[in-house]
């Protein structure tokens, strides 16, 4: 499990319709930096054989 980073603490939403915690327009560009880098993380977690972001290989 990857903890919250305390740079974030007060600007994170936590709502029962999203599984990821949103964050708040009030955040300072470098809290924007470290909520997109803790997202990536969180979607990587238990992922460590398949990135997160891949190639779509159909033909659809």
């Amino acid at each position: 499990m990857i903890l919250t980073p305390k740079e974030l603490e007060g600007v994170l939403v936590y709502v029962d319709y999203a599984p990821l915690p949103i964050l708040k327009s009030n955040a300072t560009n470098e809290q924007k930096i470290i909520y997109a880098n803790y997202i990536i993380e969180r979607l990587n977690e238990n992922k460590i054989d398949t990135p997160f972001f891949s190639k779509n290989t159909s033909n659809n």
